[in-house]
This record gives structure tokens, sequence and C-alpha cells, in this order.
């Protein structure tokens, strides 16, 4: 009776493991970049965003200075400053979108600029109205928008690196102007 107990142990043991292992997922294979990829039609950048990433994500930030005395349409002008983004991948242009997106419909105004940055030093440079041609402001002056402005590229432009050149080793590749309807992210 033992000899029954053993092989119908054995059997039981064996379909149990072989359905285990059929049940199980195969792994993806994720990668640790982000590349900037391109739209072949148009060439226009587009966002890649590594699985699992949250792209309603805004980053924290504080509005450091606000000015409606900078615009020659009554326009408003905030100076933001947020923690320094990670550059190994592109998540942080969506970051930015997020975030001057939640200024804009908090504010409900079209007529804004805002001015981001990851470095306080950077931020103080353009508020006291030093040289725009700092080399702090080349890596740390993220990003700048211009709403409802006459004289942009675009009715709502959005500037990635404003101050940095193509040939920027650091942020080069993620420079851009863009057209960009906060309302309609």
């Amino acid at each position: 009776m033992k000899k029954i107990n053993k092989n119908r142990l054995f059997i039981v043991l064996l379909l149990v493991s072989l359905t285990v292992v059929s049940c199980k997922k195969p792994v993806a294979q994720v990668s640790n970049q982000n590349p900037v990829m391109t739209d072949p039609n148009t060439g226009a950048k587009v966002e890649t965003l590594k699985p699992g990433t949250n792209s309603d994500y805004v980053p924290g930030y504080e509005i450091i200075k606000r000015s409606d005395a900078e615009r020659k349409d009554s326009g408003s002008t905030f100076y933001v400053i947020i923690r320094p983004v990670d550059l190994t991948s592109n998540v942080f242009v969506v970051h930015l979108k997020n975030l001057v997106k939640k200024i804009v419909t908090t504010e409900k105004k079209e007529k804004i600029t805002i001015l981001i940055f990851d470095s306080l030093n950077a931020l103080d440079w353009v508020v006291n109205q030093k040289s725009p041609q700092a080399p702090l402001l080349k890596t740390h002056f993220l990003a700048k928008y211009v709403g409802d402005a006459e004289g942009e590229t675009y009715k709502n432009t959005l500037y990635i690196f404003p101050n940095a050149e193509k040939g920027n080793s650091e942020v080069g590749t993620y420079i851009d102007i863009v057209d960009f309807d906060p309302f309609n992210w």
C-alpha cells in the first residue's frame, strides 16, 4: 500500500511542477534608457516612457517670483524652481509639460510665461537680470513656456533648454521648440 501512495505522490508532484512551469509568463526586457525617437513622417521628437513610468507625474515645484510687469500684454511671468532632473532619459520633458499644464490651468490664464529652473543660482541670475548668456543657464534653465504672445514661433511655445546650444554634450539632444497647448495636453 505504501508503494501506491508514493507513486501517486510522485505523479501529483510531477503534474503540479509541470503546471507551475507552464504558467510562468516570460520576463520582458526593459531598457534603462529612453531613446529620443522621431516620427518618421514629420521628423518631430516623440517622448518615450519606460514601462511603469507615471506619465501624469508633476515634479514638486515652488514659484519663487511672479511678475505682472514683464510682458507687454498684461500677462504674468512665473519663475519656478524644481529639483534637478535626470538627464539619462527624456522622461523629464513629459514632466516639464505636466508642470506647465498644472500652472497654466491653476492660474486659468492664457497670457502667461513660465521659466523653469533646477538651480536657485541660475534662477537668481535671471531674476536679477544679469547676462542671459551665463554658463549656468545652459544646463539649469530647463524650460520656458510663453502662452498666447505675439512674435513667438507658435501661439503657445515651449522651449526646452532655451539657453543651450545643440552641441552641448549634456543637454544638446533635448533642445527643442514645441507648439504646446497645455489646455489640450
